[in-house]
This record gives structure tokens, sequence and C-alpha cells, in this order.
């Protein structure tokens, strides 16, 4: 049984018969990126969640949680425990400090709901 997100993303590329150079360039990432993905030490942004679940043909909760059937409002908080969204979104165009709680909870559910259209 696979527990957490790296030991997902890894099962999932051995089912596709993938290395981890091959998938890093499906994803335009290197294979190194894509081991520390596996490994825990990184995870990856959203984009490449995107693409992940594109190459896999399965669903953002699974990647994230291995249950296809995840309360959106228990993704949210784990997006929120993570600080998936100052990791991730910060900079640019988006000033996240001054952000209230309720306003990044909304941010993530509104990208969560993109991408279950998308998936």
């Amino acid at each position: 049984m696979v527990d957490n997100m790296g030991e997902r993303l890894r099962e999932l590329r051995k089912q596709k018969n993938l290395t981890q150079e091959e998938l890093g360039k499906k994803v335009s990432l290197s294979a190194s990126t894509i081991g520390m993905y596996e490994q825990g030490r990184r995870k990856p942004d959203y984009s490449t969640l995107v693409q992940l679940c594109d190459i896999f043909h399965v669903s953002i909760s699974y990647i994230i949680t291995g249950n296809e059937d995840v309360d959106p409002d228990k993704l949210i908080d784990l997006f929120m425990e993570e600080d998936w969204l100052k990791e991730n979104l910060s900079g640019g165009f988006l000033n996240l400090e001054h952000w209230t709680e309720d306003a990044r909870r909304e941010l993530i559910k509104q990208i969560i709901a993109m991408i279950q259209k998308k998936v």
C-alpha cells in the first residue's frame, strides 16, 4: 500500500514503464527533480501536478492522497498545511503575504475545481 505522494508518483511512473528521465522530459523537468518528488524531498507545483494527472490519467486527489474520492475541503486543508500557495504561487503577480486565510482557501478551492474539470 502506497501511503505518500512520492511513493504514489514512483508507482504510477513504473506502471507506465517510464524512467525518471523519460517522465522528466514529458513535464520539462530533470530526472533529478522527479527523483526528489519520489523521495518526498520536493513537491510538484500546480502546473506539474496538472501534467502528471494527464500523463497518468488520475485525479489530483489520487496523486495527493491516494484516494479518487477525497472531499475538496480535505484537499484544501492539505494545501493549507503544506503552505502550497506560498511555495508555488507567490511572487510575480500574487503577493500572498497579505491574503487572509479565507482568501487563500478560496483560491485553493478554485484551483481544485479547475483541475477536476480538466482531469
